[in-house]
Formats: structure tokens, C-alpha cells, sequence
């Protein structure tokens, strides 16, 4: 989402997201010729140490502070995102170069407004 998407107070961390998809593509195309595929895995807010910490290790908690930014109400678990980069390393992606995937339960999906009806609050 930080790539494709402005959000507050993540300027630099946008900007970084947005260079390796960038790096990706141009990447993928250096590298073509010599039947080398590059691609990028995007996950969403996935547990992991980072938000195990911030969240003093309070996965409810941390899913009820995601729920309103994903579809699938919750974070990503990293064995939900590994099988996507092996799918990527093998042969069967042969035809995904170049690309993005993301595995972030709808994080992106939802937009700006998320799940929260900003015009209809509006009138409210």
C-alpha cells in the first residue's frame, strides 16, 4: 500500500516502498536476456517480531488495531506470504516477471477510506 498510496508520516517509508518496486521492474528488465525473473512480494501488516514488540505480544490485540484496514479483518501471518515467494521461485511462475504481488489480506484492496464509510459520516 505504501507504495501506491500517500499516508501520514510515512514519507520516507513510501518513497522507499515505491523505489524497490521501481528497482523491480527495472530489474526485470536488465535482466530478461539472460532468462533471469525478478519480482516482489508485497505483504501487508504481517506479525512479526516489529508489531509482536509494539503490541506486547498481544495478537488479539494487534488484529483488532488491522481489522479496519483489511478485508480479512486480521494480519497476515508469515506462512501466508512464504508460499507466494516459493510459487515465485519456481517454474510455474515463468510467466510473472517484472511483477507485484501482494499478500496483505486486503490491505490494499480497501483504498483510502479502508472499511469506514468517510461520506457517509459526513451527513452524520
Amino acid at each position: 500500500m505504501s507504495a501506491h498510496a500517500a499516508q501520514q508520516g510515512r514519507l520516507l517509508y513510501a518513497t522507499s516502498k515505491a523505489a524497490l518496486l521501481a528497482l523491480t521492474r527495472n530489474q526485470a528488465l536488465a535482466l530478461a536476456s539472460d532468462r533471469i525473473r525478478v519480482n516482489a512480494v508485497s505483504p501487508g501488516w504481517t506479525w512479526s517480531n516489529v508489531i509482536r514488540d509494539l503490541s506486547g505480544n498481544n495478537r488479539a490485540k494487534a488484529d483488532q488495531v488491522a481489522a479496519p484496514f483489511h478485508l480479512n479483518a486480521r494480519l497476515v501471518d508469515a506462512e501466508e506470504v512464504a508460499p507466494t515467494v516459493v510459487f515465485l521461485c519456481s517454474p510455474a511462475a515463468s510467466g510473472s516477471n517484472g511483477t507485484e504481488i501482494a499478500v496483505d489480506g486486503g490491505y490494499r484492496a480497501l483504498g483510502p477510506e479502508q472499511q469506514i464509510a468517510q461520506i457517509a459520516a459526513l451527513s452524520g
